[in-house]
């Protein structure tokens, strides 16, 4: 499905669709669900879990 049959799909603007690809905004949980319908999904496999995103979650806390 190209991101153009998607953005139609759902329906949301292909540069809008774009952004939340590419992590640039956050979409709401009507916008998961209406992706999720679209691409005949569950939500939950739209979005990673704590494992997979556990690396880029650990950061130093500065100490002064």
């Amino acid at each position: 499905m190209s991101q153009d049959d998607l953005a139609y799909g759902v329906p949301m603007d292909r540069a809008a669709l774009g952004m939340v690809e590419n992590g640039k905004t956050a979409p709401t949980v009507l916008t998961l669900l209406k992706l999720a319908f679209a691409l005949g999904c569950e939500v939950a496999e739209l979005i990673p879990t704590v494992n997979e995103v556990s690396s880029h979650l650990r950061r130093e806390v500065p100490r002064d």
